[in-house]
């Protein structure tokens, strides 16, 4: 009976994975923050819905390497809520100046005034500064804590 049931849980959470993953493509780095982020999310509803039937892992304490008490469950969510910032590429922000400018004008063949490109490059720069400062956050959380995201 337990082969059973395994082999439905095997082909449902197999079915999951192949949905997920019919538009997955191999050249893009999106689509492996997209596994990675779906992936723990799983590990996430683990915690809450399957483990704490039988030992509740959210409250147990775990120590780092300088014996700092961690909370698991808090660096997964983390993790989680940067990943999907990196899937939403919500990161530029253009100054109100330049919105108005790019609403009145076509971009090409027209030259930007300076003032208007200086604040362009700006919002770009504070952009990739930002998704790269997520981008490391990201893969350091899951660097020193994915051992901790077991069941």
């Amino acid at each position: 009976m337990e082969k059973i049931k395994n082999f439905w849980h095997n082909l449902k959470r197999s079915c999951r994975w192949f949905k997920r993953m019919w538009n997955n493509y191999d050249f893009d780095s999106y689509f492996l923050i997209q596994m990675m982020v779906d992936k723990m999310k799983d590990m996430r509803y683990q915690f809450d819905y399957i483990d704490a039937k039988f030992v509740d892992l959210r409250h147990q304490p775990s120590y780092n390497d300088s014996n700092i008490i961690i909370d698991r469950i808090a660096e997964l969510d983390k993790a989680i809520e940067v990943g999907e910032r990196l899937l939403d590429d919500d990161y530029l922000i253009q100054h109100p100046d330049v919105e108005k400018w790019l609403n009145e004008n076509q971009l090409l063949p027209i030259k930007m005034p300076d003032d208007i490109k200086t604040k362009f490059m700006k919002a770009y720069y504070d952009a990739k500064d930002a998704r790269e400062k997520d981008n490391i956050l990201f893969f350091n959380l899951i660097s020193q804590n994915h051992e901790n995201w077991w069941t």
